[in-house]
């Protein structure tokens, strides 16, 4: 795995890949670590140039069916990466939702339905296994999403109140800024609470 310093010729590929990838996938790519994707990408003010949203004006029918998908095929969990020297002075925390399904419709569907987020694939041929397709979106976007399927929740319902409460603590301090340490301790306790609540 390469660490240190980025040279021009990565970061030009890291503003390439970034509106169209996901960050996981990035670190991937670039055989570089989650941390210090995150780290740069906030350093040399990486953006996404996508500016697409969340569909707010989904069908009640299509939010509940939705919900099920999520209920038996998504997760929802608060990801906790040190801090990097890339810019970052804080234990760094971001929401990460997905839903993965060996059907490419289901995973189209959701990606069209919803307005943004990410497809993904694990290819497992070698395993002699079907392929995996994965939604993915996060933080913000992530919990706008769950907030339109709270109401239809069942299994997963108190695991998206803790996600969606945790995005809160970013609207006056993102990540890059030297945040409170009251916050720092409020994202700590529902990153355990997540956690603990996945196993409920």
């Amino acid at each position: 795995m390469i660490t240190g310093k980025w040279s021009d010729k990565e970061l030009k590929i890291l503003k390439d890949l970034y509106s169209s990838n996901t960050r996981p996938q990035i670190a991937k790519i670039l055989n570089r670590s989650l941390c210090s994707v995150v780290g740069a990408c906030n350093t040399f003010n990486i953006k996404k140039t996508n500016k697409k949203s969340v569909n707010i004006n989904i069908p009640d029918i299509i939010l509940s069916y939705i919900a099920g998908i999520f209920d038996g095929e998504g997760c929802v969990r608060i990801a906790k990466m040190a801090p990097t020297k890339y810019g970052t002075v804080n234990i760094i925390y971001e929401l990460q939702l997905n839903i993965v399904n060996t059907n490419k419709d289901i995973i189209e569907f959701l990606y069209k339905t919803i307005g943004c987020g990410h497809i993904s694939k694990i290819d497992r041929s070698k395993e002699n296994k079907k392929i995996i397709y994965r939604y993915s979106i996060s933080n913000k976007k992530a919990s706008q999403l769950l907030d339109l399927l709270l109401k239809y929740l069942i299994i997963k319902k108190k695991q998206a109140k803790i996600a969606i409460n945790f995005v809160k603590t970013f609207t006056n301090f993102p990540y890059r800024k030297q945040t409170p340490k009251y916050l720092l301790n409020k994202r700590e306790e529902l990153y355990i609470k997540i956690s603990k609540a996945k196993h409920e």
